[in-house]
C-alpha cells in the first residue's frame, strides 16, 4: 500500500469520529493554554471549559452522522454529549468547587459528595448504553464465509 492509500483508508475509517476527534484535540488546547491570564477562572472553571468543548464534539458528530448512525450509536453520542456538556457546565458554573476560590463549608462539601455521585452513577449509566451499542453492532456483523466454504458450496 501507499501513503496515500493509507491515508485514504484511515480516512474513511474515522468518518464516524472526525467531529469528535477535532474537538478533543480543541478541549486539549484550551486546557493547555492558560485562559487565566485573559479571564478570572478557577482550576474546575478552566477543566469544565475543556470538558464543554469536548461533549460539544459528540453533539456535532452526532448531527453530522444522524442518518448514518444506528439507534444505539445515537442514543451512546447523544448520552455522552450530555454527560460531558452538563459536567463542564457544573463546573463552569459553580467555582466554589475549588477551596482555595471560595471558602469551603459543610454545606458545600456535601453538596460536593452529592454531585460527584450523581456524576458517578451517571457515568455507569453511559458506559452501560456504550456496552449495549458494542452488543448490538456485534451482533449486526455479517459472518464471512471462507473460500474454501464457498468452493464447497459451488461443487454441491
Amino acid at each position: 500500500m501507499n501513503g496515500n492509500a493509507i491515508l485514504m483508508s484511515l480516512w474513511r475509517k474515522t468518518s464516524k469520529y472526525r467531529f469528535i476527534l477535532v474537538m478533543s484535540a480543541v478541549a486539549v488546547i484550551a486546557l493547555k493554554l492558560p485562559l487565566q491570564i485573559y479571564m478570572t477562572l478557577g482550576r474546575y472553571q478552566h477543566i469544565g471549559i475543556a470538558l464543554f468543548l469536548f461533549g460539544m464534539g459528540y453533539v456535532m458528530q452526532l448531527i453530522w452522522s444522524w442518518r448514518i448512525y444506528t439507534k444505539w450509536a445515537r442514543i451512546s453520542n447523544c448520552a455522552t454529549c450530555v454527560f460531558f456538556c452538563s459536567v463542564g457546565m457544573f463546573f463552569y458554573a459553580n467555582s466554589w468547587l475549588d477551596t482555595s476560590i471560595a471558602e469551603p463549608t459543610e454545606e458545600r462539601m456535601m453538596l460536593r459528595s452529592i454531585f460527584l455521585g450523581i456524576y458517578l452513577f451517571l457515568a455507569v449509566i453511559v458506559a452501560a448504553i456504550w456496552l449495549t451499542w458494542i452488543h448490538e453492532d456485534g451482533k449486526a456483523v455479517p459472518v464471512k464465509v471462507s473460500e474454501h466454504e464457498q468452493n464447497e458450496d459451488a461443487r454441491k
